[in-house]
């Protein structure tokens, strides 16, 4: 080819360029973005997904669209493709409508994940075994109160708690009287009784659970008091004194009397003293709204007797007979408890508690049995000492209202103890029972 044609060339090849872009230049940005072939949809998609709008195009090559139908929409200048504008729109607004839904359920699973971590995370510190409360120092636990399950009470626990008791025996004769002769003929014959009033008594407990609910619990109970003094007074040589069975040092029955021949007043008074020392691991449950410890391990026992009997003149004072029995008993053995902690209300502090115990001990029974007569031999004193294995069971219940506000706590309630072959001041057999009102101060850290 010469070089003049293709000059020719060259200059129709530039002035069409040059119209082209004049063209173009001319042209509305909006329009020239509308004319353009549209490359976003392919064929399949659009015949899978909306026969209508496929419609609306002329053709296609392969998989792309070549020319969708123009409709001119009023107000505006040039055509616009209707069929992918409708589109968008259901697609941003299927695509908003999806977004709404799907932040609202991821909302609504935080904030069920929250309070499930805010009632796992912290704890009902725990006054307790059962000594519990609503929460670490003022928190009010909202989710553990509806619908259920309070989380365990963890970290270190302890009070001390005050009890007005009352001792039952079942046999606390002090003596028998009788004003006219010999007490076994005779009907007007009256038994003596040891009473004991409303004394205080004391508990010490110290406890840490961990955030498994497995933990441990210390506790000290202390009681130690006298009973009254019943007097009698009899005419010297026709009345008569008789103390009780002194059993078993004297005998099964046998009795023991006392010659208020030669003095009118006779008296007589006993004491008691229990200590127990328990030591156990506990764990704690939670049922619907409740939180149950369980605990067991071992306690350690000790139960004091005293009784002393004396014949006197009561002008001077002077000391005619004394008879005393002492009885110890020492034991150690298996011990299991039970704790209730249920709220009343949500978050209002109150709460109702139940505490149950069971222990079975085992060990050395001592008795010691004087009787001594000052003014006729002060230096004659009769002596018998017994010495026997013996076993103890007791149980224990505990039921009433407990207030916790921050880290510390209160309860009042009711106690009643059972204290099976105890035995009474003279006697082995028997047993005996103590209870009164309870109320308890305590921490929760």
């Amino acid at each position: 080819m010469t070089t003049r044609y293709r000059m020719r060339i060259n200059a129709s090849l530039l002035f069409s360029a040059a119209a082209l872009g004049a063209i173009l230049l001319a042209s509305p940005a909006g329009a020239q973005e509308q004319w353009r072939r549209p490359t976003d949809y392919r064929s399949t998609q659009l015949r899978s997904s909306n026969n209508d709008n496929y419609s609306q195009y002329r053709g296609y090559d392969d998989d792309r669209l070549i020319a969708p139908k123009a409709r001119p929409i009023a107000g505006q200048s040039g055509p616009v493709w209707n069929g992918d504008a409708d589109r968008v729109a259901r697609l941003e607004s299927q695509m908003e409508s999806l977004r709404t839904t799907r932040v609202a359920e991821l909302e609504a699973e935080i904030a069920k994940m929250n309070e499930r971590i805010a009632a796992s995370g912290s704890v009902l510190q725990s006054m307790n075994g059962s000594y519990g409360g609503y929460g670490a120092c003022g928190e009010c636990r909202t989710g553990c109160c509806e619908p259920c399950c309070p989380p365990v009470q963890t970290g270190f626990y302890g009070g001390i708690e005050f009890l007005f008791l009352k001792p039952h025996f079942e046999n606390s004769t002090a003596f028998i009287s009788s004003q006219n002769g010999n007490i076994g003929n005779r009907s007007d014959a009256r038994s003596h009784e040891f009473g004991y009033d409303w004394d205080a008594a004391s508990r010490l407990v110290l406890g840490y659970t961990n955030d498994c609910g497995l933990g441990f619990r210390t506790r000290y109970f202390h009681y130690d008091h006298d009973s009254d003094r019943p007097i009698v007074n009899v005419v010297p040589g026709v009345g008569d004194v008789q103390t009780p069975a002194v059993d078993p040092i004297l005998g099964n029955g046998q009795q023991f009397f006392l010659d208020n021949g030669n003095s009118p007043e006779f008296t007589a008074q006993s004491s008691l003293k229990l200590q127990t020392w328990d030591f156990e691991v506990t764990n704690q449950l939670t049922f619907c709204r409740s939180l149950v410890t369980v605990g067991g391990g071992l306690r350690y026992a000790q139960m004091e007797q005293r009784y002393r009997a004396i014949s006197r003149w009561p002008n001077n004072g002077a000391v005619s007979e004394v008879m005393s029995n002492h009885r110890d008993f020492e034991g150690v053995g298996p011990t299991l408890a039970l704790d209730l902690l249920r709220p009343i209300s949500c978050c209002s502090g109150l709460s109702l508690y139940f505490s149950g115990r069971g222990s079975a001990l085992f060990g050395e029974s001592d008795q010691v049995y004087r009787k001594s007569n000052p003014l006729a031999n002060p230096a004659n004193e009769s002596f018998v000492r017994n010495d026997s294995n013996n076993s103890l069971y007791i149980a224990e219940l505990g039921l009433g209202v407990q207030y916790t506000r921050g880290c510390f706590f209160g309860r009042g309630g009711w106690e009643g103890q059972y204290w099976a072959g105890a035995g009474g001041p003279i006697t082995n057999s028997g047993s005996l029972g103590l209870h009164g009102l309870s109320f308890m101060l305590g921490f929760n850290y």
